[in-house]
Order: structure tokens, then sequence, then C-alpha cells
């Protein structure tokens, strides 16, 4: 699922705005794996999933729309080589990392966001030419539940904006880069911090 199958492009042309949803959940949580019970939500593996007119694009769209987690397979080749080709418009594929500079007392963890940095960067220029766009997000301080009290405090003390980070404010983000409309952003490292400076 690399390069021209890059499923998060898939996803935005689907109209499957929660990347996280319709993509990545059943690797992160090792659902493909999973022996335990039942998921919840329940995870839905779709296989076929091309164009976007196509029956296997309408269940991935059903099914997310009813709160179903959606793992998909898609073949470009296939498209090429049948009589209608590939679809007008699509992109090829988005690569989209989030870096931090969360580096003091922290040194594997930042080294390794400092390695992806470069990797990501990289990759749009080395990938360009197959339509895949690569940037890196450093979505500043977001508190999903790591931050001690006076950690946060500070952060909001901080911000120009008086406020932390959300998950929500870089899924906007990720959301327009992976849009038809943010396909001339490329190799760029966007801080989405609020100003923080």
């Amino acid at each position: 699922m690399d390069g021209p199958c890059e499923p998060a492009a898939i996803a935005a042309q689907l109209g499957l705005h929660d990347q996280a949803q319709a993509v990545t959940a059943p690797y992160k949580s090792g659902l493909l794996h999973h022996t335990g019970p039942p998921a919840d939500p329940p995870l839905a593996l779709i296989t076929g999933v091309g164009r976007t007119v196509g029956i296997g694009a309408g269940i991935a769209r059903r099914l997310a729309a009813s709160g179903w987690n959606i793992a998909f397979t898609y073949w470009p080749p296939y498209d090429e080589r049948m009589s209608w080709g590939r679809e007008p418009g699509a992109s090829a594929g988005r690569i989209i990392s989030l870096t931090s500079d969360h580096t003091v007392g922290n040194l594997p963890y930042g080294a390794s966001k400092g390695a992806l940095d470069r990797i990501t960067l990289a990759a749009a220029h080395e990938l360009a030419h197959l339509g895949v766009t690569a940037n890196a997000i450093n979505p500043g301080p977001v508190d999903t539940g790591w931050m001690r009290e006076e950690v946060r405090e500070h952060c909001i003390r901080s911000s120009p904006l008086g406020r932390l980070g959300t998950p929500r404010d870089t899924a906007h983000l990720v959301d327009s880069l992976c849009s038809r409309e943010g396909e001339w952003i490329n190799g760029q490292l966007l801080m989405s911090n609020g100003g923080l400076a």
C-alpha cells in the first residue's frame, strides 16, 4: 500500500475524511491480527476499492458513514490496463508524517523524529514523478493525556491563542493536504502550533 497505492489518497478521493478511521486504525491497533473479542467499532476489509464510481468505493463510503473502521486494497495497474484507465484527476498519493520538537530529555524520540523529517522531505523529491507528495507536520503541544499539569499550564501560557492544540486541529490540516487542492504543497515541514514560538 505504498507509493501510488497510498491509501490516504484513496480515502481522500472516497470522501472518508477521518483518515485514522478509514486507513490506519486496523494497523495501529493490530486489529488485523486480533484474536480477542470483536473490535468496537467493527472493522471491514474491502477489496477492489478503486474508482470512486465503483462498487467497492460505494461500500467503503457507506460503512464509514455507519461508523465502521475501514481497511481496503487497491491496485492501480488494474485500472490502467482497463478501457476506462486511471480515474481523471486522481492523485497518486500523499505521505504525511507527524513530527515533534519535544526532544529535551527525550533523545531517542527526538532522534527518530529528526530522521523521519529528513526521510519525508527526501521522499517529496524522490517520489514526485509518481504523483506522490510528502510533507511533515509539527502539531505543537497537543494534550492527548501525556502532559503533567505544570506542562499543560506552561504551554497554554506560551500560546498566542491561549490554548493547547487538539487532534482535530491536526486532522483539518491533514485533510487539506490530502485534498486535490493540496497537491501543490510538497516537501514542507509545516508548523501547526497556533503560533507558538
